[in-house]
């Protein structure tokens, strides 16, 4: 028999056992439509969480006040004069945003919210942050320097205060003190946090001299972004950073965090993810090869005059071997190609109705099949050798 027959011999033993084998192939399915769906899935949500990064602003680092001082301590803050000093002392940064957040009460005319997040910035925010304007504009140098009573809404508020109508130029009370707003935001969605006000959604911007002088009588910040004139740049200007708040504020126990970093994180978690549920899929492999071998172990019993006869009319052990090594193949093999049909278009539906780019990994589909095709010759040597070592007369008067 030359190949061609081998693979037509093979495919009709499992066509006379369609039910069997089909049973049999589950496990070899499930495995690599596992495999090829965590690759995928892992892939667009890697994606997703790159891109919510990249939005936070442009080669950002974070510089945190930190968590509240415990009993017996004195606070450590920051103040609008770190932030001066990281621009003219730090070479590779391009832009510094000083900010300070509260919660305040918002109202205007008879809607109300008895608490939402209020932020006080400069203008050098939108050059670091990336906030994009759907109406009017930003806070301006002159805004700070003037202490300004003016105010930009992020979407989600801006919805909340004026439903659908425009929001610029029209008066809120931010803690009973009148603002004017003159600009909106476009939405932007949840933000990962790299601090607080990392969605601009739900908060309103204002001067940070505005925040700090009307409504806080404090100086004092929260945080302060720092933008990097380069990605490469990034771990150099954190510590410098980190050295110049040394000097600045011994014992600090300040927080930097940055994009690196956070990219970084999100990797190393999804890696470890992939990694357990992969070995689940490994795990269904290995239950699906242990099926095919018990499943070629009874077909060798099944088929045991087969062989006998096979072999009185000259087939060679070799010959007995290679069929059942085949059969065990193909049988692997449609459960590989089975699970890798389903791998591919299921994730493109999740990616669909989740509004995601899932990715379909030509990498993902190579290793699933060759694992599948793997298991197959693994889970065949050992019937096949069964089969090709049994004694002809034995198996002629076998019944």
């Amino acid at each position: 028999m030359d190949f061609r027959e081998y693979i037509i011999a093979a495919i009709e033993s499992l066509r006379q056992h369609r039910m069997r084998a089909l049973l049999t192939m589950l496990g070899i399915i499930v495995g690599v439509f596992t495999v090829m769906l965590t690759l995928s899935i892992g892939a667009g949500a890697r994606l997703a969480i790159e891109e919510q990064i990249n939005s936070l602003g442009s080669n950002l680092i974070v510089l945190n006040s930190g968590p509240p001082p415990s009993q017996g301590h004195q606070a450590i803050y920051l103040y609008p004069a770190d932030a001066h000093a990281i621009l003219e002392t730090v070479p590779k940064s391009s832009a510094v945003a000083p900010q300070q957040e509260t919660r305040l009460p918002v109202q205007f005319g008879s809607v109300q919210l008895s608490s939402n997040f209020v932020m006080g910035v400069t203008a050098s925010y939108t050059s670091v942050r990336g906030a994009d304007l759907l109406n009017g504009r930003f806070i301006l140098p002159k805004d700070d320097d003037q202490i300004a009573k003016v105010a930009v809404l992020g979407s989600a508020v801006e919805q909340y205060l004026f439903g659908m109508n425009d929001a610029v130029g029209r008066r809120i009370l931010i803690n009973n003190v009148d603002f004017e707003v003159v600009g909106a935001l476009k939405p932007k969605g949840d933000s990962l946090g790299l601090g607080p006000g990392m969605s601009t959604d739900d908060r309103i911007f204002i001067p940070l001299s505005a925040l700090q002088k009307r409504l806080l009588g404090t100086t004092d910040l929260r945080l302060i972004a720092v933008a990097a004139r380069t990605q490469a740049d990034i771990p150099a200007v954190a510590e410098a950073i980190r050295k110049l708040m040394d000097r600045r504020h011994p014992g600090n126990s300040f927080e930097i965090k940055t994009q690196t970093e956070l990219l970084q994180t999100s990797d190393s978690v999804s890696g470890i993810v992939n990694l357990l549920l992969i070995s689940l899929a490994g795990v269904s492999l290995l239950v699906g090869g242990i099926g095919i071998a018990n499943i070629m172990l009874v077909s060798v019993t099944e088929r045991t005059r087969e062989i006998g006869i096979r072999r009185a009319l000259g087939a060679t052990r070799r010959n007995v071997q290679r069929q059942f090594l085949i059969e065990s193949i193909v049988l692997s093999g449609l459960g590989g190609g089975t699970g890798v049909l389903l791998g591919t278009t299921v994730p493109l539906a999740i990616g669909f109705a989740l509004h995601w780019h899932v990715p379909i990994l030509p990498q993902g589909i190579m290793l699933a099949f060759s694992a599948a095709t793997l298991v197959g010759i693994i889970s065949g040597l050992y019937p096949a050798r069964r089969a090709s070592k049994l004694d002809i007369v034995e198996a002629l008067r076998f019944e």
